[in-house]
C-alpha cells in the first residue's frame, strides 16, 4: 500500500461516527496562530498525525485530518476550533 493510500485508510478508520464524507469535507478544524502557544499537546493526541509544528505553531493538514476533535478537547488555550 502506498503512502497516500495508507493515510486514506487510516483516515477512514478514524472518521467520527455519524459524520458523512460530504460533511467531513465541509467541516474544518483550524488553529488560530495568534492564540497557539506551541505546546504540541495537539500533535501528541492526533490519531492520524495530521498536526505538525510550523514556526512553533500547530498546523493541521486538512487532507489528513479526520475531525476527531481530540485536539480541540486538549488545547489548553482553546486555539483550535471547528469551522464550516
Amino acid at each position: 500500500m502506498k503512502g497516500g493510500q495508507r493515510c486514506l485508510a487510516v483516515a477512514v478508520l478514524h472518521q467520527p461516527p455519524g459524520v458523512s464524507n460530504k460533511e467531513r469535507r465541509e467541516m474544518r478544524v483550524v488553529v488560530d496562530p495568534e492564540v497557539c502557544i506551541g505546546c504540541q499537546t495537539c500533535v501528541d493526541v492526533c490519531p492520524v498525525g495530521a498536526i505538525s509544528m510550523v514556526d512553533d505553531k500547530a498546523w493541521i493538514n486538512q487532507e489528513v485530518c479526520v475531525q476527531s476533535k481530540d485536539c480541540i478537547n486538549v488545547c489548553p488555550v482553546e486555539a483550535i476550533k471547528e469551522e464550516d
